[in-house]
């Protein structure tokens, strides 16, 4: 059985209430990216300071002792 969700949970981020932009000149310089990490369970779509999080990991706490690397 896999761990995966159908259905992920999302998460939408903006960066500009977190870090305002005048301390940190130069982030934010990329317009447009996707980023997969944890074998492509969780997806980052990132558009200047916004940020939506896909997570289709079932259970994140049993991932993270098993590494990932188990598929049941």
């Amino acid at each position: 059985m896999k761990r995966w969700r159908i259905i992920p949970s999302f998460r939408f981020i903006n960066f500009h209430k977190e870090y305002p932009p005048a301390r940190y000149p130069g982030c934010w310089t990329k317009w447009f990216s996707v980023s997969r990490y944890w074998y492509g369970r969780l997806v980052y779509f990132q558009v200047k300071h916004y940020s939506l999080q896909l997570d289709f990991r079932k259970n994140w706490q049993a991932d993270m002792i098993d590494g990932g690397t188990n598929e049941r």
